[in-house]
């Protein structure tokens, strides 16, 4: 160990750790992971590690401790984690999965700023078990689509109020018009601009689509009026719309995933007569999806055949 600073050797990595007092009760010295070496998709921080004989609690994670890790899939904190810093798993690309074993009475107060800022594969932040639901998935939407790290440390996480939060915000946005925020993309330079004003309304919509998608698909504690709009705005920028970004987000981000289209099909986003367009879409892809499409069409066909005889 030098200068307090040390490796924990778990194999496969290895955390960077410091040994710090920054407050009166942690006297003696607590574990901070400030950074790590070794590539692995799984990483579990331990509750405390052995230093001289000493066991050490693990209570803080380093500014930019984990950034950029490209091959992290799946990280799991311990319930002694105090705060994670800063940046701390921004730009993991596949960063999927997030557990932290830690009580929610008080929110997510431990997450700093922008902590999975460009963790563009999160799917969940499990809080408490490693129980994937509906909470974990709207959690892991925040830093990626909603943008609000509000709502990840509001002290009422997880009850009605804070689903009723979450719903407000997506209703916020949907209203949005899907050029706000263009022109103050464009007055930051002109090499900063990624897309131009069509392309940037898609990519609105496409998100707009994607969290109204996840919500519904998610649907605990969500009210019949908030279900009722974002299942309209579903219906309003599906395949035969004017504008189709709900189906290209099925494509997209949920191509493999049946559950998807069953939902797709059960909010009426999905019409028989527009099926072989559908498919033509999927191309060579998804197969379980393309037969799925294919059923619904079948039944139709049957339904329209038997009614035919009807007096």
């Amino acid at each position: 160990m030098v200068d307090n600073t040390f490796i924990y050797d778990a194999g496969q990595y290895r955390l960077i750790c410091e040994i710090t007092e920054s407050r009166p009760e942690e006297k003696g010295g607590v574990i901070t992971v400030v950074g790590c070496k070794g590539h692995t998709s799984v990483i579990t921080i331990p509750r405390t590690m052995e230093i001289n004989g000493q066991e050490k609690p693990v209570k803080y994670i380093g500014k930019k401790a984990f950034l950029g890790k490209q091959s992290l899939r799946r990280i799991e904190l311990p319930d002694t984690i105090e705060q994670v810093e800063d940046f701390a798993f921004a730009q993991c690309g596949k960063l999927a999965t997030v557990v932290i074993r830690k009580n929610i009475s008080n929110g997510m107060s431990v997450f700093g700023r922008k902590v999975f800022e460009d963790c563009t594969s999160l799917l969940d932040i499990c809080v408490g078990t490693n129980e994937k639901n509906s909470l974990s998935a709207l959690l892991a939407a925040i830093p990626v689509r909603l943008y609000d790290e509000h709502l990840m440390s509001d002290s009422n996480l997880g009850t009605r109020g804070w689903y009723e939060k979450w719903d407000n915000k997506l209703f916020s946005f949907i209203l949005q018009d899907d050029e706000d925020g263009y022109t103050d993309l464009a007055l930051c330079g002109e090499e900063d601009i990624k897309s131009d004003v069509p392309e940037y309304i898609r990519d609105k919509r496409m998100q707009k689509s994607a969290l109204c998608l996840l919500r519904l698909k998610n649907d605990y504690m969500l009210s019949p009026d908030n279900r009722e709009r974002f299942t309209l705005y579903l219906q309003q920028h599906t395949k035969g719309q004017p504008s189709d970004e709900a189906w290209k987000v099925i494509l997209r981000d949920f191509g493999d995933d049946i559950s998807y289209y069953k939902l797709f099909a059960q909010i009426g986003c999905i019409k028989p007569e527009l099926i072989d367009d559908m498919i033509k879409d999927i191309g060579e892809r998804f197969a379980e999806a393309k037969a799925y499409l294919i059923g619904i069409k079948q039944e139709h066909n049957k339904d329209d055949f038997f009614a035919g005889f009807e007096l």
